[in-house]
């Protein structure tokens, strides 16, 4: 009987885990395309962050630029390694 239960539990929360990608794909997609839209609206290249620590003060290890391409409709967001 635990052995059932076992069973029942590892592939209902397998199943659980699959939406939540699908979940973020469905909402990742949708605030890119607002995004662009936005940056066409408002005629904008580029955008830089800065961070900042719990103090204020800028954190340099932080950064991460985007840069639009609207003739392509591209938004390349670079990551920092």
């Amino acid at each position: 009987m635990k052995n059932i239960f076992a069973v029942v539990f590892i592939l209902t929360s397998s199943l659980s885990l699959h939406s939540q990608y699908y979940y973020k794909d469905i909402i990742g997609t949708r605030e890119i395309n607002q995004t662009i839209k936005l940056y066409m609206g408002n005629k904008i290249l580029s955008v830089e962050a800065t961070g900042y620590d719990g103090e204020g003060m800028k954190n340099s290890d932080f950064l991460r630029p985007r840069v639009f391409f609207p003739e392509r409709n591209l938004l390349k967001i670079f990551k920092q390694e």
